[in-house]
Order: C-alpha cells, then sequence, then structure tokens
C-alpha cells in the first residue's frame, strides 16, 4: 500500500492559523476568568448597593421624621432608593420596607411590594443578606434582600429580584464578550497583514529566482545574474546569500563548460585533420619503410593527443571543486622526495643534477594527496622538461609565516619577461624550445593552488632559469593520521 506523502502548506497559512488557534485558546481561558470575575465583581457591587440604600433610607428617616413629611417622604425615599441603585427600567424589581417587629406593623413600603411566602416577621427575623419567594400569578420568583435594624427598633429591608440581578451580569458579560471577539478579530487581521509584509521578501525571491530559471537556456555566463540582498530582511539574508552563491556557482560551471569545449575543440581539431592526413599518405603509399615512419609519427601524435585529454580531464575534475575532498596529513618532505625519485629517470636521460634541499623540521599540509602530486610532479617535470642537458634543477621547502613554501628552481632557458604572466594560460607553450606538451600543465597547478587557497609566483632567476614559488597555508584543523599508503596514492 503507497503510503501519501504530506503535502506542505504554505507559511503564511501555517503561522496565521497557529497565531490564531493560540490566541483563540488564550482568550478562551481569559474569559472563562474574567467570566467568573465579572459574575463576582457584580455580585459584590449588588450587595454594596442595597446596603448603602438601606442606609441612606435610614438617614432619610433620622432626617425627616415620618410624622412631619410623610407624603413627600413616599416620593422622595422612591425616587433615592431607585436611583441609587442606578437599575433603570426596572423599578418594579427592586423596593424596600420599613417595618417594627414588636407592634408587628408596615411602617413604610414602595409601591411594588412583593407578596412574600413569609411574613414580615419571617422576612426581618434576621439582619443581613437573605434569599426570600414570593408567587406572583403561579410564578415563583428570588428575590435577594439586604435587612438592618435601626437605633428605634425598625427593621429597613431592601429586596431586588434575582432575574435584575442575572440579566445585568449577562449584560455586562456580553459586552465584554462582544469587546473580546471584536479584539480577535482585530488581532488574526493584524497578524495576517504582519506576517503577510514580513514574507514578501521571499515572494519577491521566489519570482526573481523565477525570471532567472526561465532564462537558463539563455543565460550569458560573463552575466553573472545575482538577488538583491540591500533590501531583505536580515534573517533571509543567509539564504539569499546561498541563492546568489548556487548562481554564481552554476555561472561558473557554464563558463567552465565553454571554456573546455572551446579549449578541447581548438587544441584537437587541427591535430586530428594532421592523422588523417599522415593516414591517408601511408595508406597510398607502397613503400614499407615510409608506411612505418608514418604509422610512428601516427602514434607519437595519438600519445600526445591522450595525453591532452588526460590534462583537459583532470582539470575538469578539480575546478568544480571548491573544497578538498578525503584530506589527510600528509608530510610536504616526504611527497617532494617520492616526486623526485619519480623524474629521476628523466632527469638522468638529460645529464640533469636535481637537487633537494628540505626543511630543517618536518612541515605538514592538510590536502589532498591526489592533488598535491599532481602539483609538484608538474613542477617538476616542467623544470626537467625545459632545463638544457647537463643543467640544474633544485627544490627547496621551508615554513614561512605560517605558510607552506616550496621553490623550483631551474637554470633552463628561462621565460621572456613579456610573457612570463601568460605561462599560467590554458595551451600556452613557449616557442622555439623543441619540447612537445599540452600547455596545460601550469593551468592545473594554478587550480590546485587555488583549492589550498594559495598562490604561486614566477619569476626569472637572475643569471638563467626561472624559479616558480608555491605557497600554501598550513591548516590546524581536522587533521587525520598520516598516509601510510602515500607513495601509492601519488602515483
Amino acid at each position: 500500500m503507497a503510503i501519501k506523502k504530506k503535502k506542505e502548506g504554505s507559511i503564511l497559512s501555517f503561522l496565521v492559523v497557529s497565531f490564531a488557534s493560540f490566541f483563540a485558546v488564550f482568550m478562551l481561558v481569559i474569559s472563562i476568568f474574567s467570566f467568573y470575575q465579572i459574575k463576582h465583581q457584580n455580585d459584590a457591587l449588588f450587595d454594596y448597593q442595597l446596603k448603602t440604600a438601606a442606609q441612606v433610607i435610614e438617614t432619610i428617616l433620622k432626617v425627616y421624621p415620618l410624622e412631619e413629611h410623610e407624603d413627600a417622604k413616599h416620593m422622595m425615599i422612591d425616587k433615592i432608593s431607585t436611583s441609587f441603585l442606578n437599575i433603570k427600567n426596572y423599578n418594579q424589581s427592586v423596593g424596600f420596607i420599613v417595618y417594627n417587629r414588636k407592634q408587628r406593623k408596615l411602617i413604610l413600603k414602595t409601591s411594588n411590594l412583593p407578596v412574600f411566602r413569609k411574613n414580615y416577621d419571617g422576612i426581618t427575623s434576621t439582619t443581613g443578606f437573605e434569599w426570600v419567594y414570593t408567587d406572583s400569578d403561579g410564578n415563583q420568583k428570588h428575590w435577594y434582600t439586604y435587612s438592618l435594624k435601626t437605633d428605634n427598633g425598625n427593621f429597613i429591608t431592601v429586596f431586588a429580584n434575582n432575574a435584575v440581578k442575572d440579566k445585568i451580569s449577562r449584560q455586562i458579560i456580553l459586552k465584554f464578550a462582544v469587546l473580546l471577539a471584536s479584539t480577535y478579530i482585530i488581532l488574526i487581521a493584524f497578524i495576517y497583514y504582519i506576517l503577510r509584509t514580513a514574507l514578501h521578501p521571499l515572494e519577491r525571491i521566489n519570482r526573481r529566482v523565477g525570471r532567472i530559471n526561465r532564462r537558463v537556456g539563455r543565460i550569458n555566463p560573463r552575466k553573472n545574474e545575482k538577488l538583491d540582498d540591500d533590501i531583505v530582511p536580515y534573517e533571509i539574508k543567509p539564504l539569499v546569500e546561498q541563492i546568489n552563491s548556487l548562481i554564481s556557482k552554476f555561472h561558473q560551471t557554464l563558463e567552465r563548460e565553454k571554456r573546455f569545449s572551446g579549449d578541447a575543440a581548438h587544441e584537437l581539431k587541427t591535430p586530428i585533420a594532421g592523422v588523417k592526413t599522415l593516414v591517408e599518405i601511408a595508406l597510398g603509399s607502397d613503400d614499407i619503410d615510409e608506411i612505418k615512419v608514418r604509422l610512428n609519427r601516427i602514434k607519437s601524435s595519438t600519445n600526445r593527443y591522450s595525453h591532452i585529454i588526460d590534462q583537459l580531464l583532470t582539470l575538469t575534475r578539480i575546478q568544480p571543486n571548491e573544497q578538498i575532498t578525503f584530506a589527510k596529513k600528509l608530510m610536504i618532505n616526504k611527497v617532494l622526495e617520492i616526486l623526485i625519485a619519480e623524474n629521476a629517470i628523466k632527469a638522468i636521460e638529460k645529464d640533469i643534477e636535481i637537487s633537494f634541499h628540505p626543511s630543517e623540521h618536518d612541515i605538514y599540509c592538510y590536502s589532498n594527496d591526489y592533488l598535491l602530486g599532481i602539483l609538484f610532479k608538474n613542477l617538476i617535470s616542467n623544470a626537467i622538461k625545459y632545463t638544457e642537458n647537463g643543467g640544474l634543477v633544485e627544490v627547496y621547502s621551508h615554513l614561512e609565516n605560517n605558510e607552506i613554501v616550496v621553490e623550483v628552481k631551474d637554470n633552463g632557458i628561462g621565460v621572456p619577461p613579456e610573457n612570463i604572466n601568460r605561462i599560467f594560460d590554458r595551451f600556452y607553450r613557449e616557442t622555439g624550445t623543441g619540447e612537445e606538451g599540452s600547455g596545460l600543465g601550469l593551468a592545473i597547478v594554478t587550480e590546485i593552488v587555488r583549492l589550498h587557497h594559495g598562490h604561486i609566483v614566477v619569476k626569472n632567476n637572475p643569471d638563467k632559469g626561472i624559479t616558480v614559488t608555491v605557497r600554501i597555508p598550513v591548516e590546524h584543523n581536522n587533521i587525520v593520521d598520516e598516509d601510510e599508503n602515500l607513495q601509492d596514492n601519488l602515483k
């Protein structure tokens, strides 16, 4: 059974849903807590209003004796009690009574006095807050009362319908809920706007990359297109830099492919035509000796072209690599000794003296044995190749300013000053030397030195010949054990 791969949504949707869910839960908890607090505070305020209303009525009765201001007092007390309770449109649901238990006499009451189940003695039996019940048209109602006893023995009881109390609480809670919901909607809309604005640079990058992608087949390698990282947020800059690095490497790859194709075509087209001519001459000749001569020349040419192809492939392999792989701790003196020994036969054939002047102390390079072998092998073989018979080739190694310095010095034909900077170009060969070659050796050397973050310098000697100096920084990190198979790997 095939497992369906989970489809990834957008970052914007994920963030908005996450924030919306978080604030929904957060506001729900706040709402529940707030509703209980509102109800508790409303109950406390209601108790305070009933108690204060009773005290105000008591004060009025002391200031205005009932016998002197009875008519005015009824109207005044109704107005004060309802306005003090501050419950609009609920005049029939709040009120008070003044009752004397000793005389069992109802002294004063509001016009909306309900019919309580208890008699007045029962209602005014205790001071403080109490719940009482009434029956009106068969409907049972709850009343919340507060009673206090005056100095002359009268009981003042202020009452309010519980429905009023609950309705006020519901109204406050409803207004709070509407405010909370409105705040939530505005907050989510604001978060959406902020996130959309924050992610807008990613959309610009996406469009820019899309335009570059659509022009992949028509990109000019010399026009190194990049993303603009001047206006992107700090957090996105590393991403833009990595994309620009990728684009730059892509352009470099295209450039290398074009150069490789051009170089290969330029270097191989004419020689192949020459080989073809030699083959046609050999086929048209009846002289066995002449045919052998032509075949030997063909063999020599094919060997040279095979060497050129090998050099091109080597150059192509090392150019894309920005980091050296399979790094080992290599002893420079040991590497040079092995390579000098390998080239000793060539030096002997030309009666060339080759000497090695190693550093006093062992120096190590964090490198790759294959690349390091190609580097120094090319320098040593070139020195032997362009040194006349009976000449001298010297190899030096030492450590200077935390750099490994290797010098290859010869007393050969040298290089004209005007061409000293061209010897690193591909397929460049000094004319008039009589030596054959691909012209790629020093180009390969330059690439390997670049991979080591080093540099190479060529200068003519005061008397005769040239000195090639390679400087490679010493790496102290990630060094592993010295390779025991170094000699085999250098071959």
